[in-house]
């Protein structure tokens, strides 16, 4: 009981007459505070856009089938299953988009842009099936998302919501007499064939009008006699409106089109009939389905009529969340660096103070402590330090991420700057996800790095010869 209380004793009292132990406590605040603020932030984001993908995303999607698949052949046998509410036929491909008027639709240069130049991913729906699938015509809602105040969304909102991709003829001339010198075409007593890009997208680059005329250019390979020849494809478009969706990925890189429009220049054959070719099927399945085992029924079932993978919504964004997770885990090995240069300063700090007491250590040991007792001394000072560090950074920690958005506030009115700033994601909130099972492992690796880092010192000091240190 001695040993024990002349440890303590002796720890506290040198942590007490020598300040610049406040360092390693500091620095061990410091990176705890950094390792809860910083991930919660991440993770508030990943949770975000986990969300925005679920939301936009059915519930399976049938990919990678045969060529020239024909939905009608592939309805009736999802549709059997009794775990399948609705399908919806969807049709891919490539393109890049050339408005009239000078204008693009991304900046070339423009670095945040999902993809590069006017490329995009056409996809083509059916809007009454694809509603009762995805719930497209909620994503026609502009309050799903805040957006960057140089674009006013209500601008491009689809005020016919059962017919977005027609566009009316007055748009169509609005849209030519506001961009001078831009014909309009022939015929503004019929409505046009329409196409609709995501906010994100319009909002990264130059504004398009409503209306404005779009050339959709692409190729497709056609299958001849001795091989393939190349096939160019032109769809004379005009831009309908926006969608608005959390799917930030979707938003910014996938236009849509009518599947009806589309097909004829994909070799789909009749136009008037929204039931043939796909590339795609969405799946919507009734509430608690297991959809492992319903996408396992499915693929067996579809396995000799066009093969084909069914994806739930995390496995048809597996690059990408797999990206932002893997963002996160290379942010928490930076974040652990600096808590490994705050373990150093504890370390150089005792290691300092053991170099410096060897006297008071001899005397120790003369008056019968025991070299366990002695190391016990400076393992309970990095203890003391680590404790007392880790505690203030898990406090201060815990209070920024709960008020973050407050603090941003104030600073921006302040300053007119934000710590963190929201239009760049086009939010109004900072979003933070304060995990506690997190927050009490960075506690424990920040208490179990200051025990370390003392116990070399402390075992130095255990070790000293008390003859040596009394002549010392």
């Amino acid at each position: 009981m001695l040993p024990y209380a002349f440890s303590w004793f002796l720890a506290i009292r040198y942590l007490l007459t020598r300040w610049v132990n406040v360092i390693g406590m500091v620095g061990i605040a410091l990176a705890v505070w950094a390792m809860i603020v910083v991930i919660a932030v991440f993770s508030g984001f990943i949770a975000e856009a986990r969300a925005g993908i679920e939301a936009a995303s059915p519930h399976l999607l049938l990919t990678g089938m045969k060529r020239g698949t024909d939905f009608r052949a592939l309805e009736p046998i999802l549709g059997a299953d009794p775990d399948v509410v609705a399908t919806a036929p969807r049709l891919t491909h490539f393109a890049m988009l050339f408005p009239h008027g000078g204008r693009s639709v991304v900046k070339r240069t423009d670095a945040t842009a999902a993809g590069t130049g006017n490329y995009v991913m056409l996809l083509g729906i059916d809007p009454d099936r694809e509603d009762r699938v995805t719930g497209f015509r909620s994503w026609l809602d502009p309050s799903v998302r805040k957006y960057s105040e140089r674009v006013d969304p209500r601008n491009y909102v689809i005020r016919d919501r059962q017919n977005p991709f027609q566009v009316s003829a007055e748009l169509v001339a609005r849209a030519a007499a506001e961009l001078q010198g831009v014909a309009a075409g022939s015929d503004l007593l019929a409505a046009r064939d329409g196409i609709i890009l995501g906010m994100d997208r319009l909002i990264r680059g130059d504004e398009m009008q409503p209306g404005q005329r779009v050339d959709v250019v692409s190729a497709r390979l056609q299958p001849t006699g001795d091989g393939f020849k190349v096939r160019s494809i032109k769809i004379n478009a005009y831009l309908s409106g926006a969608y608005f969706t959390q799917h930030r990925l979707l938003a910014q890189s996938v236009c849509l089109i009518d599947i009806g429009v589309l097909r004829p220049y994909l070799d789909g054959g009749d136009p008037l009939d929204p039931a043939q070719l796909v590339t795609d099927v969405a799946v919507r399945l009734r509430d608690g389905a297991d959809r492992a085992a319903v996408a396992k029924r499915l693929e067996r079932a579809l396995h000799d009529v066009c093969g084909g993978k069914l994806l739930d919504y995390e496995q048809q964004n597996a690059t990408y969340l797999g990206a932002v997770n893997q963002e996160r885990t290379l942010m928490k090995f930076v974040l652990f660096a600096v808590m490994l240069v705050a373990g150093f300063l504890i370390f150089a700090t005792l290691y300092m103070m053991v170099s410096q007491k060897i006297t008071d250590i001899g005397i120790l040991t003369s008056l019968g402590a025991t070299p366990g007792g002695v190391g016990t001394v400076f393992l309970l000072s990095g203890m003391v330090i680590g404790a007392i560090g880790c505690t203030i950074g898990v406090i201060t920690g815990f209070l920024s991420a709960y008020y973050l958005n407050a603090i941003n506030d104030r600073v921006r009115d302040w300053t007119g700057q934000e710590l963190f700033p929201t239009n760049i994601y086009s939010l109004d909130r900072v979003p933070v996800d304060l995990d506690p099972r997190w927050m009490a492992q960075v506690a424990g690796l920040a208490l179990l790095l200051s025990l370390l880092v003392a116990w070399l010192p402390a075992r130095r000091a255990a070790r000293q010869d008390p003859i040596k240190a009394l002549t010392h």
